[in-house]
């Protein structure tokens, strides 16, 4: 394939790799929860041996930049889809010195950094406790974003979709209980991993990939092949540069990652690594 795949690495050389349809080469260690720009030249990524330290890296020049970011978390970085100086990161109300015991008692919120000024903006405004934001994923004229956040810490499990119009502030529920978001390349599809929730009552049991259409609100639930023990979840979803495949990681039964590829429609499902990687956040470049 002439992408690349950019994630996480093995837990002892901790870093960030890159796949390239043939073998995988690790780029650089104790980078993690990596994101990389939409044409491929720039990773952003939290330092695992540097706390509260976020490296941008321009792979064209190999020059690296690190930003102290005193609210940064261990979720993913991505960069804006056409603007590689600014990049999305989930923030907490602490900074590193001053970590709670119990992160229940933590506010999350979804920040912006721009890395000329090194200026940070709150995008959300949650000031409850409790409310994590484990998923999000931005829209590709960059306008709007669409998050995951917990229902609170009385609630481990409970979590609500939203999306976010960065211009008016103004936010839209949707009706899954999901992670794992993805927005396809053409603006259309909003891809998850979760189940179907109405009215606060879940209708439709088990976490399975659904792909939501943001125009006419309709959604498609994919089954899982082989059966619902056939292994445990899919997680970590994104879609290639041209919108025709996603890229995703598989949960075994054995406890193992394996890293797939299928058609934007689910089907054509393809393993392309199994063991000896910790695979875990995903970007498909060009």
């Amino acid at each position: 394939m002439s992408n690349r795949f950019s994630g996480d690495t093995a837990a002892e050389n901790t870093g960030t790799c890159v796949y390239d349809g043939q073998e995988v080469v690790p780029l650089f260690r104790y980078y993690r929860n990596s994101g990389v720009s939409k044409d491929g030249e720039r990773v952003v990524a939290r330092l695992e041996n540097k706390r509260g330290v976020v490296a941008v890296v321009d792979l064209m020049t190999n020059e690296v930049e690190e930003f102290y970011i005193s609210n940064c978390t261990a979720r993913k970085y991505e960069f804006f889809p056409n603007d590689k100086e600014r990049f999305v990161y989930v923030g907490a109300d602490y900074e590193y010195k001053d970590v709670p015991q119990m992160r229940d008692n933590v506010i999350w919120n979804l920040y912006s950094f721009d890395t000329q000024t090194q200026e940070k903006e709150k995008l959300t405004s949650y000031t409850e406790p409790g409310r994590r934001i484990s998923s999000y994923g931005i829209c590709p004229a960059g306008e709007n974003i669409v998050y995951s956040v917990s229902l609170g810490p009385e609630i481990r499990d409970g979590r609500i979709i939203r999306i976010i119009d960065l211009k008016t502030g103004k936010t839209e529920e949707l009706s899954f209980s999901a992670g794992s978001l993805a927005w396809s390349p053409n603006g259309d599809i909003i891809a998850m991993v979760g189940v179907v929730v109405e009215n606060g009552e879940v209708v439709e049991y088990g976490n399975r990939i659904i792909f939501y259409d943001v125009k006419t609100g309709q959604y498609e639930r994919l089954e899982k092949p082989g059966g619902d023990k056939a292994y445990l979840w899919e997680a970590a979803l994104t879609y290639s540069p041209d919108g025709e495949r996603i890229a995703f990681i598989r949960h075994e039964n054995n406890g193992a990652k394996t890293l797939w590829t299928m058609n934007a429609d689910g089907s054509d499902r393809q393993l392309i690594l199994s063991e000896g990687y910790y695979k875990g956040y995903l970007s498909w470049s060009e």
